[in-house]
């Protein structure tokens, strides 16, 4: 069918086609646009639709998997809000399947029945659902009260910088120094 519609349009073109107005010619590329379109787009959604399918899976299998976990990064995360990702994402699972069975019976030729915008749709939905749920920090600890300041000792003896009490007789001397031993000049 499209090939005779591309041959007729063809033989208009150079039969009485040379002598037509813009409109003419507009309105014969939307006859062949209506013919091309819906093969350009059943081509198109053959070659993208996989991938998508593998997305959308993928992603609902990844939330499934967290809202079954007992990993204690999200135990902050209550039962209720688990069983909500778990819902969404069975029903984008349940959804995706019927709509693969549906596609699998229908011809090559025939008006694709899943397309990959709506595939993406899906995968938006169970995102906006699911993500705040999953990415939802864990409440921080509550802070323990201030201990009472206590007051410093005040020190009944002379310190050095160290906090070591400093020797009798004033400063502190290095350790290592050599005990004051006089001279002898002679």
């Amino acid at each position: 069918m499209a090939q005779l519609g591309r041959s007729a349009c063809e033989d208009w073109l150079y039969d009485e086609g040379e002598d037509c107005s813009k409109s003419v010619y507009v309105a014969k590329l939307e006859e062949l646009r209506a013919l091309g379109d819906p093969i350009t787009l059943r081509q198109t959604e053959e070659e993208v639709r996989p991938p998508a399918i593998n997305n959308l899976r993928s992603l609902a299998e990844g939330y499934l998997a967290f809202a079954a976990s007992t990993d204690p990064r999200y135990a902050h995360i209550s039962s209720e809000e688990r069983d909500t990702v778990a819902r969404e994402a069975q029903a984008a699972l349940a959804w995706l399947s019927d709509k693969v069975g549906l596609q699998s019976q229908s011809k090559k030729h025939d008006a694709p029945v899943l397309l990959s915008s709506d595939i993406a749709k899906k995968a938006e939905t169970l995102e906006r659902v699911a993500r705040p749920i999953t990415t939802k920090p864990a409440p921080k600890p509550a802070a323990p009260a201030p201990a009472p300041a206590q007051p410093s000792p005040t020190p009944e003896e002379p310190m050095d910088a160290d906090g070591a009490p400093a020797a009798e007789g004033g400063a502190a001397k290095p350790e290592g120094a050599a005990e004051d031993v006089p001279m002898d000049n002679a």
